[in-house]
């Protein structure tokens, strides 16, 4: 048998000897069924899609801004996806043309929660929007609330604020800033 040959036939062995399970497969009638997904959730969040009125208080640390900044009002609509959550679009305020600014999800029970501006792992991301002298400002971060049977959604986003465009902007202040959406 030549050198090659016994290099083969080895190579042959090792590779069967790893073809197949390093471990024994779980027996299917052990293996408890996945619990279905939590629909009442989705179906409560999909009933809070429409029109709204939002207001944005921004935090009081937000004291270089002029107080008619700090105070943001918007035409909001909550998408329905078909997916776990709501897409957020915003017209008014800064923004000239409906916006995506951000995401409604499902945070447990009836607490919701939304993402503004931040769509991937660094955040603050999103569109800024244009202040009447020209400026970008751009409002980034998470926050939870439960809606009211009165059509109103109340978040308190743990955020910041930046002036200039994207990632670049330069941070004028952070806390948490008031959401309220109010049905129309």
């Amino acid at each position: 048998m030549t050198r090659f040959t016994a290099v083969v036939i080895s190579l042959g062995f090792v590779a069967g000897a790893c073809d197949g399970p390093t471990r024994p497969s779980p027996n299917p009638a052990d293996t408890p069924s996945p619990s279905p997904a939590a629909p009442p959730a989705v179906g409560s969040l999909q009933a809070l899609a429409g029109p709204y009125d939002l207001k944005v208080t921004l935090s009081d640390t937000c004291t270089e801004l002029a107080p008619t900044v700090r105070q943001r009002t918007y035409r909001a609509t909550l998408e329905a996806t078909p997916y776990g959550y709501l897409v957020l679009r915003v017209t008014g305020g800064g923004y000239s043309v409906p916006t995506v600014t951000g995401e409604l999800w499902s945070a447990g029970g009836a607490a919701v929660s939304i993402d503004w501006n931040n769509f991937e792992f660094e955040g603050c991301d999103g569109y800024p929007e244009r202040l009447p002298d020209g400026s970008p400002l751009m409002i980034c971060g998470v926050g939870s609330g439960i809606p009211d049977d009165a059509g109103r959604i109340s978040v308190a986003l743990r955020g910041r604020v930046l002036m200039g465009d994207g990632p670049q902007g330069r941070e004028v202040c952070s806390g948490a800033h008031q959401f309220t959406f109010t049905r129309r």
